[in-house]
């Protein structure tokens, strides 16, 4: 049986961290005696909320190709990665377990792909949309978490946040430096950055500290 090391509680069933305070539990999983069939409803709200974020994502893109005056393949691009992007969040939501650490992760992956890319084409809608787009997506999403999940969310993903934190003021270096063509996006981003930020100093200071000493002596 696995066990709360801070709540001295024990726990059946497969679980990694406590439902009462969110700490990793320690010892060997164990069934439980009456699986519960876990219900479909939260999954399927999920799946709607992603695919309304992902038609709205793409009306953005479209508008913000309009205002730039892109040609029509970036757009199109654009728009063929956002619903890759929802067919694998889908499938995390489906078939993963934790959602969330997958989820930061395709963050920070398809920000290195788009960085990348861009570092070897010079296309400046790149720097200019989703680069920042992409970072903006990711500030939002974490600020949400936090607010709503706070000390349980920062215990387990402090790294990541830290890590959307320093790349959302990328795109705005990009900006200064003068590599974009259309900089709205790049001071978004900068301000969600902004935003995240402050949200963990207000919310889950303490909780924040503490992850990052052990981020430190790990």
């Amino acid at each position: 049986m696995q066990s709360c090391p801070d709540c001295k509680v024990g726990f059946t069933g497969d679980l990694r961290r406590c439902p009462l305070c969110g700490a990793s539990l320690e010892g060997s999983p164990t069934p439980e005696a009456f699986p519960v069939r876990k219900a479909q409803a939260p999954r399927k709200a999920a799946r709607r909320a992603l695919w309304a974020i992902t038609l709205i994502c793409m009306v953005c893109a479209v508008a913000a190709g309009w205002m730039m005056g892109s040609s029509p393949w970036p757009v199109a691009f654009t728009c063929v990665a956002l619903l890759v992007n929802y067919l694998f969040l889908r499938n995390v939501v489906v078939h993963r377990p934790d959602t969330l650490r997958v989820t930061e992760r395709w963050f920070l992956a398809i920000i290195a792909i788009a960085v990348l890319w861009w570092l070897a084409t010079g296309v400046p809608w790149l720097a200019s949309l989703v680069i920042p787009f992409i970072c903006l997506v990711a500030l939002v999403a974490n600020t949400v978490l936090v607010a709503a999940l706070r000390d349980t969310f920062v215990q387990g993903y402090a790294k990541y946040l830290l890590y959307d934190v320093v790349l959302g003021f990328v795109p705005l270096v990009l900006a200064l430096a003068g590599w974009v063509s259309w900089p709205w996006l790049c001071y978004a981003s900068a301000i969600a950055a902004g935003l995240l930020a402050i949200t963990l100093l207000l919310l889950a200071r303490r909780q924040l500290a503490a992850e990052v000493r052990k981020l430190l002596t790990a």
